[in-house]
């Protein structure tokens, strides 16, 4: 990554994304309850939303094949790569039907019934379906009524997934929670646009919207998993997640343009290079975040009282691996994250 390239990236943008990732490695390394609560009433609905932000409309076909080399071939790979490392490491366990699940996990991508051994890539699919759907309802109603039509396609549809997702392959099923999210971004970019003029407004909003957040968390109990689709009741999962997202976008933003002076060349750049790498430890964290664990409850401990040891760990050790894949098959690494390189 040049320099020039670090001066177009919106590093507010860049800082949303680490701290997404963050969540999601802090979301599997068994931090405690109210935590871990607090985590998952946002922060995939966060990924397809930043998604949607970035979203630029574009002829069906094209972007189809553009979004399936960044997305459906990491996946595929990210899902062959993790089922040889889990396989090395714990695979007697499993016995000879591991390698028979990994062509039927990769086909359904149902977290985690089908891809135990690596849960959270049921996003890369659940994403490619959303792009498209998107992209669908502009070309069908425009720019501007396509958003809303497409998130009203997608409430209207989750109930349906949950009741018949035995039939859904490919991330279809979470797709219909990621169109929502992913439909609410495009429009909210613009939002954000005029609002980034204004940074002390644009923290009265992140305000606003962590007050929402923490009344509606406050409020209920339901503990929401996307990757499940457990997100009944709807209203209120929609309430939590759009105010935690809205919240953390509106948050960073305003930091970042409060702080433009202060931050340099150097810093951008190494927050955008991060923000590169927070996609290959979102893909490869979780087999070696349940390793660790299933490694400390072998010797008697609780995964649940080391849980700053196994976040700390999970990210040092991912990364070392990704650098590792990096440097040694540069062409398997750039496949792997879908031409991501810094």
């Amino acid at each position: 990554m040049n320099k020039d390239q670090s001066k177009q990236r919106d590093t507010s943008l860049d800082l949303v994304r680490i701290f997404g990732v963050a969540l999601v490695v802090a979301g599997h390394s068994h931090f405690p309850w109210p935590l871990e609560k607090a985590i998952y009433s946002f922060h995939m609905p966060l990924f397809f939303f930043l998604s949607g932000m970035l979203f630029r409309d574009a002829p069906l076909a094209p972007l189809a094949r553009k979004k399936f080399n960044t997305l459906i071939v990491p996946y595929i790979i990210a899902c062959l790569l993790t089922a040889l490392l889990y396989w090395v490491a714990a695979g007697p366990a499993f016995g000879s039907g591991f390698f028979l699940s990994i062509p039927y996990g990769i086909l359904w991508a149902h977290s985690p019934d089908s891809l135990y051994w690596n849960s959270p890539l049921w996003f890369l699919p659940a994403l490619f379906w959303s792009f498209l759907g998107l992209t669908l309802f502009c070309r069908l109603a425009g720019a501007r009524l396509g958003p809303p039509l497409s998130a009203l396609a997608g409430i209207a549809l989750v109930g349906l997934a949950a009741r018949h997702r035995e039939l859904l392959p490919l991330g279809l099923d979470t797709a219909t929670e990621g169109l929502v999210f992913v439909s609410l971004g495009m429009p909210f970019a613009q939002v954000l646009a005029k609002l980034r003029p204004h940074p002390f407004r644009l923290a009265a909003l992140a305000a606003l919207s962590f007050a929402v957040w923490l009344a509606v968390f406050a409020a209920y109990p339901d503990y929401f998993v996307v990757a499940h689709l457990k997100v009944f009741p709807l209203w209120v999962w929609l309430l939590v997640s759009l105010s935690g997202t809205v919240a953390a976008v509106a948050a960073f933003t305003a930091a970042c343009d409060l702080a433009s002076d202060r931050l340099t060349a150097g810093t951008r750049r190494w927050l955008a290079k991060a923000a590169t790498y927070s996609f290959p430890l979102y893909m490869f964290h979780k087999p070696i975040i349940n390793l660790l664990a299933e490694g400390l409850q072998s010797r008697g401990y609780a995964p649940q009282s080391a849980y700053p040891l196994i976040f700390v760990l999970g990210v040092a050790i991912t990364m070392a691996g990704i650098l590792l894949l990096e440097r040694c098959t540069p062409r398997l690494y750039a496949l792997a994250v879908g031409g991501r390189v810094r």
